[in-house]
């Protein structure tokens, strides 16, 4: 017994559930879109996208406020003479590197623990209201 190989047409209707040939005439043909020379004017390219962001991102970081460290080294200074009773250069200068560095508070205090004992905690939380970290 021998089976015949089913036809295309025969598939094609069987998977559509279609028995018209009409639906192939009926479908639109597709026509490809042509812009006018002003629409594609109009259009950027992703090299000026990308150039505007990068304008925008430029601008963005040149209005961020700027850490003006002279005011710093003062507010430190002062702070250090409160916890010490005197100045201690070489203390305000760690404390600004640190500062420079964008350590975390926690680092910052297990950092001067060595150096103010207890009262570590209580200069970093004191340093964070007059600077913001």
């Amino acid at each position: 017994m021998t089976f015949a190989a089913p036809n295309k047409k025969t598939k094609r209707n069987i998977i559509r559930n279609d028995d018209n040939d009409e639906d192939e005439k009926k479908r639109r043909k597709l026509v490809p879109l042509q812009y006018s020379e002003e629409e594609q004017a109009a259009v950027k390219t992703t090299a000026e996208r990308l150039a505007d962001v990068a304008a925008k991102i430029s601008k963005s970081a040149a209005s961020e406020p700027k850490t003006d460290w002279v005011k710093a080294k003062k507010k430190v200074e002062e702070l250090v003479v409160d916890f010490i009773g005197e100045a201690e250069p070489s203390l305000v200068n760690f404390v600004l590197d640190q500062l420079k560095k964008s350590v975390s508070t926690s680092k910052l205090v297990a950092s001067l623990k060595d150096v103010l004992d207890e009262d570590a905690d209580d200069f970093v939380k004191q340093l964070q209201s007059m600077i913001s970290l």
